[in-house]
């Protein structure tokens, strides 16, 4: 049985636009997203049947259908691509809103993590942790001794610290805000040489592998102060002439 050449061509713009649609439909729902654009992919004769009868499939053809599928499938993506962006920060909004954190504090508290982000080049990884090469500085609520733990955020219960916390030997070399060992804290793994931006007062522990001794510089990069060999430590610092930390 022969096929006339209007017909063939008619079954040849079927499959070509057909295809088209399973293709797009598949990578959309391969994304797991409910968008204007993959909703209508969903039900792809309708669409298709929509797209023959326009202007467009008219005079271009197969070939200028499959292009609009394809812009359907980009513009799918792009709505998605702001959802996956936004989930890591509502996971944050999320710790803070089940500590029951008033605004005034969340603000600040966002408003330092945003600082830290900046000058270590780090990522935010809790309500109140910045995670950089290194280590990590985890920030204490302004009236709060201690930085918190927001795995637990119905208690105020402060975050394991690897100084304080554990056997003695973690590894980590921590400086903190203030005294006794509150307050904002930076905690170093790696060797290296860090900037510190704390000011008067303070406390630090070495807790590096035994004899591990560690620098201080003050702005001119003069070496100023040596602690004692590891573990040691000082509740009662002064950071204010110290301007970077080499903990190794």
């Amino acid at each position: 049985m022969s096929i006339g050449t209007s017909a063939l061509a008619g079954r040849m713009t079927r499959i070509t636009t057909t295809g088209a649609a399973a293709v797009a439909l598949a990578a959309v729902s391969a994304l797991g997203v409910a968008t204007p654009a993959s909703a209508a992919l969903a039900a792809p004769q309708g669409f298709l049947r929509a797209l023959r009868t326009s202007k467009l499939g008219r005079r271009g053809g197969p070939l200028a259908l499959a292009a609009t599928l394809a812009v359907a499938l980009l513009a799918a993506m792009a709505v998605a691509a702001p959802v996956h962006a936004a989930t890591q920060s509502d996971r944050f909004d999320v710790q803070m809103s089940s500590a029951h954190l008033t605004a005034a504090q969340r603000a600040t508290l966002k408003a330092e993590v945003a600082t830290y982000v900046t000058s270590t080049n780090g990522n935010q990884t809790a309500a109140n942790v910045v995670a950089f090469a290194g280590g990590e500085v985890r920030i204490a609520l302004p009236g709060e001794a201690y930085p918190r733990d927001f795995a637990l955020p119905e208690v105020v219960n402060p975050d394991p610290d690897p100084c304080l916390t554990g056997p003695v030997g973690s590894g980590y070399f921590c400086a903190y805000q203030g005294s006794s060992y509150a307050g904002t804290e930076y905690a170093w793994y790696h060797c290296g040489t860090y900037s510190i931006p704390f000011h008067h007062g303070g406390s630090w522990i070495n807790d590096q592998s035994s004899g591990t001794v560690a620098r201080m510089y003050n702005s001119s990069g003069k070496d100023i102060f040596n602690t004692p060999p590891a573990y040691s430590s000082d509740a009662n610092a002064d950071w204010w002439p110290v301007w970077q930390v080499k903990n190794c």
